[in-house]
């Protein structure tokens, strides 16, 4: 008994000195940007641990009935790991500078989701005469004291613009992701578009510098291609690549039509009549 009264004992004092530190006086087993993600998912680790033991010592048998609170802590638990998965496999994959925006924004997203759902725990934990504390105190300190900003813009962009330009990067990223090969699918056509944008970059490169330098005349479209290939800065197969791009980057990006005609027929789905277009 006095083991496990010590043991929720160590455990407040930790999530307390970490929560008040932000995770700066947990250790980390690396240097450099990711080492404040070793000490935020130490802390997050210290305050699952103390609300696990106070939620149990409170709830007892009954915590079983509370599914959307065990729910939340399933979330925790789960995204703490999905974390450690992410920085487990940036050390394993020898530290690449290029992943770095792909964990950043793992790392930040799991943070964000874990402090929604300690959040969630705080507004919903009822405890007889300290709800009003947990709610409005603890939930508070939570929010004022977060444990992961938003994900940032700058990084949104820095992870789509890795995705596009770094092909070998890309495919390992989604190795053992089906990615159909068959251009007729629309996830196999968008891929086959942009490897193929990709290797027009170049044709595209050496057009634009013989514009610049006054070899050709400046045209737009077509008109362009055209006259880079009868000045020779293109092959005529390179000529017949860009235009089969430009043809696949426009049915790239095409979406479903449907007619009025069509819009209008009454859809069932397991026997529930669709909506039709409104008046």
């Amino acid at each position: 008994f006095w083991g496990h009264v010590g043991h929720i004992v160590r455990n407040l004092f930790r999530s307390v000195v970490l929560s008040v530190s932000r995770g700066y006086l947990a250790t980390s087993p690396v240097k450099g940007d990711l080492a404040k993600y070793y000490r935020r998912l130490t802390w997050a680790s210290a305050s699952f641990a103390i609300m696990a033991d106070v939620t149990m010592g409170v709830l007892g048998g009954s915590l079983k009935q509370k599914q959307k609170i065990t729910g939340r802590f399933a979330d925790i638990l789960a995204w703490m790991y999905m974390c450690t998965a992410v920085l487990r496999r940036f050390e394993a994959e020898g530290r690449k500078p290029e992943d770095l925006p792909f964990v950043k924004y793992g790392l930040k997203m799991g943070l964000s989701e874990i402090q929604y759902a300690f959040d969630g725990i705080f507004d919903n934990l009822k405890i007889p005469g300290l709800s009003w504390f947990v709610k409005g105190w603890l939930g508070a300190w939570s929010r004022i004291n977060s444990l992961s900003s938003d994900i940032t813009d700058n990084l949104s962009h820095a992870l789509a613009s890795a995705v596009q330009d770094n092909l070998e990067l890309r495919d390992r990223h989604t190795q053992g992701v089906y990615i159909p090969k068959d251009s007729e699918e629309a996830l196999g056509r968008l891929e086959k578009t942009l490897v193929m944008i990709k290797q027009s970059d170049v044709i595209e490169k050496k057009i634009r510098k013989a514009v610049k330098e006054k070899l050709i005349a400046k045209k737009k479209g077509s008109a362009l291609l055209e006259e880079a290939k009868a000045k020779n800065v293109i092959s005529p197969e390179e000529f017949t690549f860009v235009l089969e791009t430009e043809k696949m980057r426009y049915n790239a990006v095409q979406v479903d039509d449907f007619s009025d005609e069509e819009y209008k027929k009454p859809l069932t789905t397991s026997g529930v009549l669709a909506f039709q277009k409104p008046l």
